[in-house]
């Protein structure tokens, strides 16, 4: 079997974040076929040991123990390059090293989004394989708007340098993935470059594990506490839609679900009948206890996994055209509902459960149907073996 190097920018578990979902997946199916060495940073050494015990299949595992305050101090590497921050803020010489050294162990190295391919961007001699995830350049031009301060002025660093760097990337490598015809289409503006689509494979539930549509009250949220576009959905959901709702339902709780809560999302678990609740062990209860799980995306990029996830769960879904962007809804699968009319579209199904129910089972079909184990996989190798 052909040999595989693995460039990770994060750890893989525990997983509590929707880059690890998709990493992970991309790794299983590398493993199927190929015998794969891992390498990735962390502030821990020990999830070395989950990474071992998910994924017994793995070869190597290399691990590189990185600081915070290190990350945080290589990004002023931005002020004499025009990388990314985040590409200077994950990239390190030690790994650099490692990589140049044992390269040539192997067929093929696969990056798992554009903040590990720097390591072998100017690499010749060997299958270069990429997974850009979503369309960041695309993320931060929305973040940017809706941004005040000196986020503002990060954020538009941030989209100039990645907009360059994506390009460079799409012109470096061989097999190139995305998640979505949404990004695949804003990366492909200024090129005619080879991108695959590669969605997301969900788990499907048991039939007996499905949201039971709870009439007493949650609007449920789940992701990860600290992503900037998280955050943005849930301050502004808190401020200017859950008032309006419980004007008309005292009782009913906005409850956000996710590890990691940065400052600001604590701060919300201030306001009556929200509840911040951090990391969990598992979603499965919120879903199944969710009246609708809001999902208020005012920035971001791709497939949001909160979305499709809860959707397997029959949940009933309340998002925004930007949540929505790269899934191809054509009926009753999810509600969207942007800034003027969310609070009316959640009052409505609030008191409406047999639609709730109906388009929880809708949605609960469309991911079976579009985003199954069976479906993901061929895209999968479709995109490596084009």
């Amino acid at each position: 079997m052909e040999k595989v190097l693995f460039i990770s920018s994060r750890p893989l578990y525990p997983i509590i974040s929707g880059i690890q979902i998709r990493t992970v997946q991309q790794l299983e199916f590398l493993l199927q076929r190929y015998n794969v060495d891992v390498i990735y940073q962390s502030e821990e050494k020990e999830d070395e040991k989950l990474l071992r015990k998910q994924l017994p299949k793995v070869g190597k595992i290399i691990c590189f123990k990185l600081p915070k305050w290190k990350s945080y101090l290589q990004t002023l590497r931005f002020l004499f390059n025009r990388l990314p921050l985040q590409v200077n803020y994950y990239y390190e010489k030690k790994i650099q090293a490692y990589i140049d050294k044992h390269l040539s162990e192997y067929s093929i190295v696969f990056c798992n989004n554009i903040r590990t391919a720097q390591y072998v961007i100017e690499t010749k001699n060997i299958l270069k394989c990429i997974d850009f995830v979503d369309a960041l350049s695309m993320n931060y031009e929305k973040a940017r708007k809706r941004s005040y301060g000196i986020w503002k002025w990060i954020y538009a660093i941030e989209y100039k340098r990645c907009s360059a760097y994506e390009q460079q990337v799409l012109n470096s490598f061989d097999r190139c993935a995305i998640i979505s015809e949404v990004d695949k289409q804003y990366l492909l503006r200024h090129t005619h470059s080879l991108l695959h689509i590669v969605g997301n494979k969900v788990d499907i539930p048991n039939e007996a594990l499905v949201s039971r549509h709870e009439d007493w009250g949650n609007i449920v949220f789940v992701g990860k506490m600290n992503y900037e576009p998280n955050i943005i959905a849930v301050t502004y959901f808190a401020e200017h839609i859950f008032p309006k709702l419980t004007s008309c339902y005292p009782r009913l709780r906005f409850v956000i679900v996710g590890a990691l809560p940065d400052a600001r999302v604590q701060k919300l678990a201030t306001y009556k009948n929200v509840i911040v609740t951090g990391y969990v062990d598992t979603v499965e209860p919120y879903y199944q206890k969710a009246t609708i799980v809001a999902c208020p995306m005012l920035t971001g990029a791709g497939i949001q996994n909160k979305i499709i996830q809860a959707m397997a769960y029959g949940c009933c879904v309340v998002t925004t055209s930007i949540g929505a962007e790269g899934l191809n809804i054509q009926h009753d699968e999810l509600a969207i509902a942007d800034e003027d009319n969310m609070a009316r579209t959640i009052l409505s199904l609030l008191e409406d459960k047999q639609k709730r129910k109906s388009m929880g089972k809708a949605a609960r079909e469309y991911v079976i149907k579009n985003l199954s184990q069976q479906v993901i996989s061929q895209q999968f190798w479709k995109f490596m073996n084009q």
